[in-house]
């Protein structure tokens, strides 16, 4: 890099220009945050180790949802409006190839396994595909009885758990075969996992639990007025609430009384492994909260030009 120093350039009357040098590297893949705002429609690239916004990604299409894949060095954009999955090299930050999903009517929701391929689902036509997000072509497609919403798939059991419109959770294998149905007191608003245990968040701010590989219920938490996500970090269990707060609880623990309170209603979660910071944006307001896990306390807000629906961190 060359460096002028401006003021240097100009002393005693003189212009001589007063040039430096100096040798860096791109920023590594670590220290990558992205999160999705779908009122701007583009990605928010964050530099995690200053915390910091460095630019924008502008991805057309209406984005609906974002997730990545760490072995594959791809991120995946999925847009409602054009029908599409836009796949970002996680290195270069391009979008490198665009895929038609076109005979889903306003897919909304999806997750990718390791293997390339992936599910999305779309609500308003209550279908869900299988997707080869390597070759870029639709598998399987089912319709379904019921209104399908989140997804999550849980490597574990190599299954897709898909929530439900009715009080349920669908169970699906690696090839979209339905397996298994869950029962839950409540409709449910998303998914996430342990490793070891299922939990389904739902409308009356629970959780219901379910062991695996058995899917056999183990018991509901009352947590908040709503839980909007949940995610692992190292030994903990993070959730985002609607109200403000950020509930967490150790692995195996039946009980919540811990809390982290912050000043924005939270959604999505992150968590940057090279920093070990935890992320959670707000979908109602333009701030990301960085929080440090060792003593779970706030340690300031990203500003962004819009709201962060969902984040990745990279790789």
């Amino acid at each position: 890099f060359i460096n002028w120093n401006v003021a240097q350039s100009f002393k005693n009357g003189k212009f001589i220009p007063a040039l430096g040098y100096s040798f860096g590297h791109k920023p590594r893949i670590q220290e990558i945050l992205l999160a999705l705002d779908k009122e701007n429609e583009g990605l928010w690239v964050i530099d995690s180790a200053l915390n910091r916004v460095v630019y924008f990604i502008e991805v057309k299409g209406k984005p609906q949802y974002l997730v990545s894949n760490w072995d594959r060095s791809e991120v995946y954009v999925l847009c409602s409006k054009d029908k599409t999955v836009k796949i970002i090299n996680s290195k270069t930050l391009n979008i490198e190839k665009v895929f038609s999903v076109s005979p889903l009517n306003k897919p909304k929701f999806m997750d990718v396994d390791k293997n390339g391929n992936g599910v999305i689902v779309s609500q308003s036509d209550r279908k869900i595909a299988l997707f080869d997000f390597t070759k870029g072509n639709i598998l399987n497609l089912q319709y379904v009885e019921f209104e399908p919403g989140y997804i999550c798939y849980i490597p574990q059991v190599q299954n897709y758990f898909v929530s439900s419109s009715e009080n349920a959770i669908y169970v699906f294998d690696d090839r979209l075969n339905r397996i298994k149905r869950l029962d839950i007191p409540l409709t449910p608003i998303s998914i996430f996992t342990d490793g070891e245990k299922v939990y389904v968040s739902d409308v009356n701010g629970g959780i219901s639990i379910y062991s695996l590989p058995s899917f056999s219920f183990e018991g509901r938490l009352n947590v908040c007025s709503q839980v909007l996500r949940g995610l692992l970090v190292r030994d903990k269990i993070y959730l985002t609430c609607d109200d403000g707060y950020i509930p967490y609880f150790y692995k195996g623990q039946r009980n919540i009384n811990e809390f982290i309170e912050g000043k924005v209603p939270f959604y999505a979660l992150s968590y940057s492994s090279y920093k070990k910071w935890l992320y959670a944006g707000s979908d109602k307001e333009n701030l990301i909260a960085v929080i440090d896990v060792y003593n779970d306390k706030i340690k300031g807000y990203i500003h962004l030009g819009g709201p962060a629906y969902e984040m990745v961190a990279l790789p």
